[in-house]
């Protein structure tokens, strides 16, 4: 089995709204008893790396988190990618347990083009980490809109299967369909993949959007 080495992050930062259903702990404090939190993302080649900071990257430092980062490009909850090694979402839940972190954010993926398996596939994702981490708060979140042609259905499709299975679950799910505005200009030439500006947009608005208990500054 492929064994992921997440890339860990850390910086210090300033505070973010919330829009996003509140479950688990209370707060997270900053303190040599209660150190910053770790979070591990889940993802596709958003999270992965574009050749541009990632959004997690900044999201991280608003929450004054330590990051750790699971995503593989061309991945997906049913799409395992062409370099197969990666393999699917569900293939590096154990990795992620084994880190024992706070916090999970399963992120995407437009890369699921047979739709009507995402629902399942990301019910059994959100279910294992919710059953194997069970002090852990688990986010689901949606990918998101590009100015690529005929990309908003499938984008809408794996939003809508992803939903179903995290309200079914019982984690929050966070809709980022809209987190980054439909312009080329956020965008890199393939109109797929954001540009450093588009990530930036993207990391911010989903530290706006999440628990401000969440925030360890």
């Amino acid at each position: 089995m492929y064994r992921a080495r997440p890339v860990r992050f850390g910086l210090i930062c300033a505070a973010a709204a919330s829009l996003v259903t509140l479950l688990g702990p209370a707060a997270y404090a900053t303190t040599a008893a209660h150190p910053k939190p770790t979070v591990a993302f889940l993802g596709d080649s958003y999270t992965a790396g574009t050749g541009d900071p990632q959004y997690w990257r900044t999201t991280s430092k608003l929450m004054c988190w330590d990051a750790l980062n699971f995503g593989r490009s061309g991945t997906g909850y049913v799409n395992p990618g062409k370099k197969a090694v990666y393999g699917v979402f569900g293939q590096r839940v154990e990795n992620i347990v084994e880190a024992h972190p706070s916090i999970v954010i399963v992120q995407g993926s437009f890369n699921d083009k047979k739709t009507t398996d995402v629902e399942p596939a990301a019910h059994a994702v959100l279910e294992e980490l919710r059953e194997r981490l069970p002090s852990a708060e688990i986010f689901a979140m949606s990918p998101v809109y590009r100015p690529k042609k005929d990309s908003t259905a499938l984008v809408n499709a794996n939003t809508a299967a992803v939903h179903k299975a995290a309200t079914e679950v019982g984690v929050p799910f966070i809709d980022a369909r809209t987190f980054i505005k439909v312009d080329p200009s956020l965008y890199r030439r393939d109109l797929l993949h954001p540009n450093a500006k588009g990530h930036l947009a993207l990391g911010k608005k989903l530290a706006a959007v999440l628990p401000k208990r969440l925030n360890a500054c």
